[in-house]
């Protein structure tokens, strides 16, 4: 009881808080002027540390409130603002979830939040949008992150579509770890190309060469 009652405070303290309106600052949130949950008092502004703090208490549970204010942040909340609100938002079983993930994905410096949020809710052609988002110019550290989600939904929705998308990411991140990822779904699929194959033997990481060189067995 005790945990319920501090999990419906938490959700009460999140929706009595907005982004400011063309603000420019999108990590400090203000109060509205009226807020149902405080309709007599004025409400501190909550910085933007507790504010995180409070969104990862959802992480592994459904938010119980109304969801408005989490898809605020996940469309212009800061980068750390952004992820934590839309780990959220992945326990709320709702149509609307596909469509903000779709409007995300439009987004080059949130496509990656997009995919996290399609994985649940994958539909046909998912693969040619996620192609799309990898093919798109961002920094290492947004690649990297996109292709952190493209393979956990790769994981999630593994058919013989992912190949491209699975190349795209082999060729173009950063990460040796990832790069490992796609050779081992490309394995599980029979996709895994020769010229791939033969690249891999002499990569960095000593997992991709033992996968080419076949030394691994796979689950």
């Amino acid at each position: 009881m005790r945990q319920k009652t501090e999990t419906a405070r938490y959700a009460g303290s999140l929706a009595c808080y907005r982004l400011p309106p063309a603000s420019g600052i999108t990590g400090a949130l203000t109060p509205p002027a009226k807020c149902a949950a405080r309709q007599s008092e004025e409400a501190p502004d909550l910085p933007a540390c507790k504010l995180w703090d409070y969104l990862r208490i959802f992480r592994e549970r459904r938010f119980p409130g109304p969801h408005r204010q989490l898809i605020e942040l996940a469309k212009s909340g800061s980068w750390r603002l952004s992820h934590a609100a839309v780990e959220a938002l992945t326990h709320i079983d709702d149509p609307s979830m596909r469509n903000l993930g779709l409007e995300l994905m439009s987004t080059p410096d949130r496509c990656d939040l997009g995919v996290t949020l399609l994985t649940a809710q994958s539909q046909p052609g998912d693969y040619k949008l996620i192609e799309q988002a990898l093919r798109q110019p961002m920094s290492d550290h947004v690649y990297h992150s996109l292709g952190m989600d493209v393979l956990r939904f790769v994981k999630a929705n593994l058919t013989g579509e992912a190949e491209a998308s699975l190349a795209l990411l082999y060729e173009n991140g950063p990460c040796s770890m990832c790069r490992e990822s796609c050779v081992k779904h490309l394995i599980s699929l029979n996709r895994f190309p020769g010229w791939m194959r033969d690249e891999c033997r002499y990569d960095a990481d000593s997992g991709t060469r033992e996968l080419a060189a076949g030394k691994t067995e796979q689950g």
